[in-house]
């Protein structure tokens, strides 16, 4: 094996790992408990041990149900897991020389994702994900120099939002996207948060017309939570989607 895959593989099982970790912070943030302590079922009360715990496998294996007393065990907890392991493998995959970076990668669209989660379940984008992005983006702008990039990329997103913000009366968005969108800004740079608005607008109207067609949500609802399609924007901006066509349009 390679050191390449070994360290992709290393990186496969710590993703999956922290996603097991990333489903008790949602859930504990939320119902404000105590991050300490065993798992327990959610129906049950009773304490998990370790064959409940392996990410996947577990509930796999189990058919998504407590070995205990059988109650469903929602799957977001797999997708999770999965989702979480995708992002560290691909922060590996783009930078294999560079541990440190993929590190910091892996960090940073981990809380992403956990952000991500917590906004479509409870509308919320708790701060202690978001001040995770911010500093995992700060570092990584300070190693690759492009400071200027990144501070005129936050005013970018800082004069949007919080525009929006304003003229509305805190209606059109909120505060937890003024935040995440201006972490993200730091990572991206200018033309990474020119993207990533425009990709993560053209993705919340394409799925959000697709749930309204399946009945998931109606036109009634109050408030769709946004912080997905920035983290999806983000994610593919970072990749150079959609950052050519800028490009040419700047020129």
């Amino acid at each position: 094996m390679g050191i390449v895959t070994l360290t992709i593989f290393l990186f496969a099982l710590f993703g999956l790992v922290f996603g097991s970790f990333g489903n008790v912070l949602i859930l504990r943030l939320e119902k404000r408990e105590s991050l300490l302590g065993r798992s327990r079922c959610m129906s049950c009360k009773r304490s998990l041990g370790f064959l409940d715990l392996v990410p996947v496998l577990s509930y796999a294996f189990l058919g998504g149900r407590c070995r205990r007393c059988g109650a469903q065990i929602s799957v977001q907890y797999p997708i999770v897991e999965i989702l979480s392991g995708t992002v560290f493998v691909l922060a590996a995959a783009l930078y294999p020389s560079n541990v440190f970076l993929a590190v910091l990668t892996a960090f940073l669209l981990y809380c992403l994702l956990l952000s991500s989660v917590e906004d479509v379940l409870y509308q919320k984008l708790p701060d202690m994900f978001v001040a995770g992005i911010a500093i995992a983006a700060l570092v990584m702008t300070l190693l690759s120099g492009n400071i200027l990039s990144s501070l005129s990329a936050l005013c970018v997103t800082l004069v949007w939002f919080g525009g929006q913000w304003i003229l509305s009366n805190g209606r059109a968005t909120g505060t937890g996207d003024i935040f995440l969108s201006s972490a993200l800004a730091l990572w991206l740079g200018l033309r990474g948060t020119i993207a990533m608005l425009f990709l993560s607008y053209m993705v919340g109207a394409v799925i959000t017309l697709l749930l309204l067609g399946l009945g998931v949500i109606s036109m009634k609802q109050k408030r769709i939570a946004f912080g997905p399609f920035l983290a999806i924007g983000a994610l593919l901006a970072f990749l150079g989607v959609g950052q050519e066509f800028f490009e040419i349009f700047l020129s």
